[in-house]
């Protein structure tokens, strides 16, 4: 299996990874896993919020974290859900202060990956101080697509006005540029940039806004196995 998100994203350098936003970040998060897997990782996948139970992978559950890291150090590479528990067929989440603790104990090769939804923009400030985390936030270009076009026709003849104006929807979206993290550590994933057409209007687009924004971004299709940095 080829690893274009998993070395785009510069995965390798990064434990956790912590991922943000909508039905993108689920399915960024299992190609992210798989990928780490390709490259020698046990790639564990745990939330701030509730999951559904996953197709695929080998899920383990427990309300107790030093159970799991005893069952951890027998496994091979592989992709791996932990759990405190299931409930109604959700994965149930840990504690933060469970999270943090598993990331203490837990040495590579294992490769974490955190589902955290914006909502629980809070608890997400916990993982600041780990220099080795990435956030990434997930959004789908067909959510952007009205108001990226709202703002070309606001902002036509003033770049600083259309700057400030991606920068505010990209805030609503994804609210982490304020995370005190060095840019090299947080970035947004548009998803579903499918044709061309599209793509080059998020270039034109992005490229005056990249400069000023406090982190990397990317564009592309996971359904399609695309990823480019901008």
């Amino acid at each position: 299996m080829s690893r274009l998100f998993y070395s785009t994203l510069n995965i390798k350098q990064h434990n956790p990874v912590l991922i943000m936003g909508e039905k993108s970040a689920y399915a960024l998060s299992k190609i992210l896993a798989e990928e780490s897997v390709t490259d020698g990782h046990l790639a564990i996948i745990l939330s701030l919020c509730e999951r559904t139970y996953p197709i695929e992978g080998k899920v383990l559950v427990s309300p107790e974290t030093e159970l799991l890291m005893d069952l951890l150090k027998e496994e091979d590479p592989a992709v791996m859900y932990l759990a405190r528990a299931v409930k109604n067929d959700l994965l149930q989440p840990f504690a933060v202060k469970q999270i943090l603790h598993l990331l203490n104990q837990l040495k590579p090769p294992v490769q974490i990956f955190i589902m955290a939804p914006a909502e629980k923009n809070q608890q997400i400030k916990f993982f600041v101080d780990n220099s080795d985390a990435l956030f990434m936030c997930t959004v789908n270009y067909a959510r952007l697509e009205d108001e990226l076009s709202a703002v070309i026709k606001s902002a036509a003849t003033s770049d600083r006005r259309m700057i400030r104006k991606i920068a505010e929807m990209f805030e609503r979206h994804c609210p982490f540029s304020h995370l005190p993290v060095d840019a090299d550590r947080k970035g947004i994933f548009i998803d579903r940039v499918t044709n061309v057409l599209d793509e080059n209007k998020m270039l034109s687009l992005l490229r005056k806004f990249r400069d000023s924004f406090p982190g990397q971004i990317f564009i592309g299709d996971i359904l399609n196995y695309q990823i480019k940095k901008i």
